[in-house]
C-alpha cells in the first residue's frame, strides 16, 4: 500500500506535468498582510497542507486534472479572518477578477464559522472554494461538485495569471491590504447596515411573527443595489427563511448566533 507521503509526492509530481500541457502559468504576488499568504504548488509544504484541507485520496484523484488551478491562503496570525478579497489579473482580459469570502453566513451563525488562527483554506481562479472544500472533502461520491469545477478550470488553460491577496478583515475589526477593489468604503457601509439590521429585528422580537415578517418581506422589496441596501437584503433573506420554515424559536436561536463584530478600522 502506497503512504500518504508518497502519493501526495505523485500528486504533486502531476501538477507539473498540468501545468506544462495547459494549466493557468500562475504568478503570486507578496503578501502586503503580515501573516496570511498565498502559496502555489511549488510551495515546500503545498502538499502536506493539501492533506490538511482535503485528506481523502479520492477527491484528490478527482481533482487532478485542475491541480495547476488551486492554490493555499494561510492565516498565520493569532486572530480569526471574517473577509478577504483576492485578484486575479488574467493577461489579455478586462475587467480584473476578483474572489471575495465572506464568513458572516446567517445561515450558519457566525461564532464558528471563519478563518481561524494559525488554519489555510483552498482558493481557485474559478472561485474562493471554501466553505466549498467542506463539500469537496465530504461529497466524493458527488461528481457533479467536481465535474462543475474542472469544466470551470478549464477556461483558464493557459492563461497567465498574476493572484493577489487585496484585501483582509480580521474578527477585531482591523482592515489591511492593498485594497485596490476599494472594498474598505463598502465593507464599512455593510458594517453598519448589518448592525442596524440586527438591532431591529431584536427590538422586534417580542412582536408577533406577521409584523416581523412584514418588515423582512419590506427590506427584501427594496430595490436599490448600494452595498447597504444589499447586505440587509442577505440577511433578511436568511432570517425570513427560517421564520417561515422553522418557526420564530428557531430565528431566535440564529440571531442569538449572530456576532456582533467591532466597527471596521484601518
Amino acid at each position: 500500500m502506497r503512504t500518504k507521503t508518497a502519493f501526495f509526492r505523485g500528486w504533486i509530481g502531476l501538477v507539473a506535468c498540468v501545468a506544462a500541457l495547459g494549466a493557468p502559468v500562475v504568478e503570486i504576488v507578496p503578501s502586503a498582510v503580515p501573516g496570511v499568504a498565498l502559496s502555489g504548488p511549488s510551495a515546500p509544504d503545498f502538499a502536506s497542507r493539501l492533506a490538511g484541507i482535503l485528506p481523502d485520496e479520492e477527491v484528490l484523484n478527482r481533482l487532478k486534472p485542475a491541480a495547476g488551478n488551486i492554490l493555499i491562503l494561510t492565516n498565520s496570525t493569532l486572530r480569526a479572518i471574517v473577509f478577504y478579497t483576492l485578484r486575479f489579473e488574467i493577461e489579455g482580459q478586462q475587467p480584473v477578477k476578483t474572489v471575495s469570502a465572506d464568513f458572516d453566513d446567517p445561515a450558519i451563525g457566525g461564532k464558528t464559522h471563519s478563518f481561524k488562527p494559525e488554519s489555510y483554506r483552498l482558493v481557485s481562479i474559478v472561485r474562493g472554494l471554501d466553505p466549498v472544500s467542506d463539500g469537496l472533502a465530504t461529497e466524493s461520491r458527488n461528481p457533479e461538485v467536481y465535474r462543475q469545477f474542472l469544466a470551470d478550470s478549464a477556461r483558464y488553460s493557459g492563461a497567465r495569471v498574476r493572484v493577489s491577496l487585496d484585501s483582509v478583515v480580521f474578527d477585531d475589526g482591523q482592515f489591511s491590504g492593498p485594497d485596490r477593489t476599494g472594498m474598505f468604503d463598502r465593507l464599512r457601509q455593510q458594517s453598519a447596515a448589518r448592525h442596524a439590521l440586527l438591532e431591529e429585528i431584536r427590538s422586534l422580537d417580542a412582536s408577533p411573527d406577521a409584523a416581523l415578517q412584514s418588515r423582512l418581506e419590506g427590506i427584501l422589496a427594496n430595490t436599490s443595489t448600494d452595498a447597504a441596501a444589499m447586505k440587509q437584503k442577505a440577511l433578511a433573506r436568511s432570517f425570513d427563511a427560517v421564520l417561515r420554515r422553522r418557526g420564530h424559536g428557531a430565528m431566535k436561536i440564529m440571531l442569538e448566533n449572530m456576532v456582533d463584530y467591532p466597527a471596521i478600522r484601518r
